[in-house]
């Protein structure tokens, strides 16, 4: 098999997988220490686009063995999934590429965009969680 990436998050059968040889990038942004602590070098998600640095200091943190710094760089990611979500992920997604100077346009039927109200509730929900601090935006 090539090209293939694994997003469930099974961690048991993602460790069954990986000892049968397969290097498969792991696509669940929130799950992503847990599946590297399986044995997952890489990774394929939405989320990368716009918390990139979040990520890799996550990873940096975990090969240097510093689980604290990991796990603190892992929740940062967990809760923006959990803002991104509490509003329809892809919309919130859209929106905040946007914030960050990418307009990529809205998302596709049967997703739907953020009105303003919602953008700007959404922003102000993400500066107060610290996000464009962790990405240096």
């Amino acid at each position: 098999l090539a090209g293939l990436k694994y997003s469930n998050p099974d961690l048991m059968t993602l460790q069954r997988c990986l000892g049968m040889g397969f290097d498969m990038p792991f696509g669940i942004d929130e799950h992503l220490l847990g599946a590297m602590a399986m044995g997952v070098r890489g990774a394929v998600g939405s989320g990368y686009n716009f918390a990139a640095p979040v990520y890799r200091r996550m990873m940096e943190a975990f090969d240097r063995g510093d689980w604290a710094a990991a796990r603190m760089e892992q929740a940062r990611g967990s809760e923006l999934v959990r803002i991104l979500a509490a509003r329809g992920y892809m919309g919130s997604a859209k929106a905040l590429m946007g914030m960050l100077g990418v307009d990529v346009g809205g998302p596709r039927l049967p997703n739907e965009g953020l009105g303003r109200e919602a953008e700007e509730a959404l922003r102000g929900e993400l500066e107060a969680a610290g996000f464009f601090g962790w990405v240096g935006g």
